[in-house]
């Protein structure tokens, strides 16, 4: 193994063990003293100055050979300038010569000696000079680019070289806009404008103030402000323009910034304000308002011109227009044509303006019409004033006004129907008169244009804003026949003046049939009594009665006094349906007047079911002599109450016996010694509504057993 250890690493073998490692040892060391004694380093100085500082820069040297020349070159910019002839040698150099210089960007020291002397010990300082620094805040790096060193035989010595700086300190001011533009601005007023400012210096910047060409700039800024290096803050530009007319002035702004310009150009457009101001109204459709005409002025006003266009729903009122109390001894022309007013102010004498800088300059008066406001403004409109001699426009502005307009809104039914209604009555009906506006609503009058109408209510009416009142219409026209009219009713609504209603119905002559019938026993006859009232005379009836199958006509009837000289015939026309004629061979005629004229008698099965029964009377004419059908109704119906036989027929004492007893209570009550009211009618036999000697006959025949 220990042959084969000396093979790899190729060496000779040792006399005896460990004896070859000691020299090799040796050997190294010698090597590294020698490397370390061939070390030779340039230091270049790192300073700091501010701008215009003249400054020392030394250049060191630490050198294991002997060198007896040192060139280093460094790129730098124009921030340096070296001093000329401001190089200074060290006792290490006492017998050699030094050039310090700028070119091409390169700065170039050289220390060299014509005789080739070494220079003096192994470290220490070599050379210094002095450069002026430049404005700009920097940091300009010292790196050489070349290093030379030679021995005193003239040969190159192998050098490296420690880099260097030199740090101009200073601030510098960057501004965001050299241009500030206040722009179209009133006069009188503080107008703010912000100067941001940034510090790109590597120390902190103080502005101490601002230096403006005019007095109407400063600042509310608090000096001194400090920024620091790298960072941004704001210095306010106050402007307080006094005059009217476009301007251009500067402000400096003040630091400690010496590189670059702090002049800011400011420019602003100053104008007085001269506005007309048309006042806002508000009033009621129909009503008459005030327009005001307000102006505030900068500006000292000698006279205007304005002209409105008015809106539809307004409308001038002649002669309204006047100055204010502002005014000296202007004179006013207006005219009016149609919706266009022109209004023209001024004064003979020079220098003669309107007093104070607010208020009104003048009125006028306009009618409100329409439902709904409108704004109003002028079409043109000049304020003159005297500007530096001259006179001029100064309006600066003008600015409309709302009319508001109060309107009632009249909402009505358009038909009212009155019906049909009988000539010796009134027809009436009410119209709901609603107002759906926001001012009071006034009905000036009700026109009909048909006679006999009338209106209950007194004119002129109120209805206030959301509330309603009745109209209580009556008609007492005597034609027998339909009738239309129109009801016209007059408001202030501005949209319908007049509002129609059409009024509609009929008018006929009462002349009305009516019946009854009277409660009845199962078995026993039905009396159907027929009243008429009429209003004219009446020649002949026709109707159909309508009754159950249980009944059946007798064909017989009974005429009463009103009906007195008329026949009555019946025909069958359907099952339960009887029609009846009631007519006059002689022409007669029942006279006006209301009650019964005839009886129909009916027969009713005897088991008939106990209930209520309908009967009916439809298809009723009512003929005149002129051979018209003057009925006025439709169908009538009447009830019929059917119930079973609860007592014996003649047994008028409910003694449970027909007997001579029963006769004596009949004889005594047609004597008068007894009231039929006590029997509940037991004692007319014969139901013909009526106690005398045939219901006597009857009770006798039928204790005899003939009935």
């Amino acid at each position: 193994m220990t042959q084969t250890k000396r093979m790899r690493h190729n060496l000779p073998s040792p006399p005896g063990e460990g004896s070859g490692v000691r020299p090799l040892f040796s050997l190294l060391l010698a090597l590294l003293s020698l490397m370390a004694r061939a070390g030779n380093v340039v230091t270049l100085p790192t300073v700091t100055g501010a701008p215009g500082d003249e400054v020392t820069l030394t250049v060191c040297l630490q050198n294991t050979d002997a060198v007896s020349a040192v060139q280093v070159q460094c790129p730098v910019d124009d921030g340096l300038a070296v001093v000329a002839g401001s190089e200074v040698l060290s006792d290490r150099a006492a017998a050699h010569s030094a050039r310090v210089g700028i070119r091409d960007g390169v700065l170039n020291i050289m220390v060299w000696s014509n005789a080739l002397a070494p220079l003096q010990g192994n470290s220490g300082e070599v050379l210094s000079f002095r450069v002026v620094l430049g404005n700009e805040p920097s940091t300009i790096a010292l790196v050489a680019s070349r290093v030379t060193l030679t021995d005193p035989d003239g040969n190159p010595v192998a050098a490296t070289a420690t880099d260097g700086s030199v740090t101009i300190g200073a601030p510098k001011v960057q501004l965001a806009s050299r241009d500030i533009d206040y722009g179209h601005i009133p006069i009188r007023g503080t107008y703010h404008q912000s100067l941001q400012v940034t510090n790109v210096g590597n120390v902190p910047l103080t502005v101490t103030g601002i230096d403006p060409s005019a007095p109407e700039f400063s600042s509310e800024t608090t000096f001194p402000l400090v920024i620091a290096a790298g960072a941004t803050d704001y210095v306010d530009l106050t402007y307080r323009p006094v005059e009217r007319g476009a301007i251009e002035e500067t402000v400096r702004l003040l630091s400690d910034n010496i590189a670059g310009t702090n002049t800011i150009r400011l420019t602003a457009d100053p104008f007085a304000v001269n506005e007309l101001h048309v006042g806002d109204a508000s009033g009621i459709a129909d009503s008459t308002v005030t327009i005001h005409l307000r102006v505030n002025n900068m500006d000292a006003i000698s006279g205007f011109q304005l002209e409105f266009d008015l809106p539809e729903q307004l409308r001038y009122v002649d002669g309204s227009f006047a100055l204010s109390s502002r005014k000296a001894d202007h004179q006013l022309t207006v005219t009016s044509h149609g919706q266009h007013l022109t209004a023209i102010a001024w004064s003979m004498t020079d220098g003669a303006t309107f007093s104070g800088e607010d208020g009104d300059i003048a009125t006028f008066d306009v009618t409100l019409s329409g439902r709904y406001g409108t704004e109003l403004r002028a079409s043109k409109a000049i304020l003159t004033a005297t500007y530096r001699g001259k006179d001029m426009d100064v309006l600066s502005d003008h600015y409309g006004g709302w009319i508001n307009i109060q309107s009632p809104q009249l909402n009505a039914t358009d038909q009212l129907d009155l019906g049909a209604t009988s000539i010796i009555e009134e027809a009436q009906g009410t119209v709901s008169v609603y107002n759906r506006g926001g001012a009071p609503l006034r009905i000036d009058r009700v026109v009909f244009d048909t006679l006999g109408f009338t209106v209950a209510e007194a004119f002129p009416l109120i209805v206030e804003p959301w509330q309603s009142v009745d109209l209580h219409v009556t008609y007492d026209g005597q034609e027998q026949a339909p009738y239309a009219a129109w009801m016209q009713l007059y408001s202030n609504d501005p949209d319908h003046r007049l509002h129609n209603i059409r009024v509609t119905g009929s008018r006929y002559a009462p002349n009305f049939l009516s019946f009854t019938a009277d409660e009845v026993v199962n078995g026993a006859d039905l009396l159907v009594h027929v009243d008429l009232g009429n209003y004219d005379p009446i020649e002949g009836l026709q109707f159909d009665l309508h009754y159950p199958q249980w009944f059946t006509p007798t064909g017989e009837y009974t005429v009463v006094d009103r009906a007195q000289g008329f026949s009555v015939a019946q025909r069958t026309v359907g099952q339960g349906v009887t029609r009846c004629f009631v007519y006059s061979l002689a022409d007669g005629t029942m006279a006006p007047g209301e009650g019964r004229i005839l009886t129909l008698p009916f027969t009713t099965q005897a088991d008939t079911p106990d209930g209520e029964y309908t009967l009916t009377i439809d298809n009723i004419k009512a003929g005149t002599g002129a051979l018209t059908d003057k009925y006025a109704g439709a169908e009538e119906q009447c009830t019929v109450t059917v119930s079973h036989q609860s007592w014996l027929r003649g047994d008028v004492n409910l003694d449970g016996s027909v007997d001579v007893t029963d006769v004596n209570i009949v004889v005594n009550i047609i004597l008068g010694k007894d009231d039929a009211a006590n029997y509940d009618g037991r004692a007319c036999i014969n139901s013909d509504d009526s106690v005398d000697v045939a219901d006597v006959n009857t009770l006798i025949n039928i204790i005899l057993g003939k009935n």
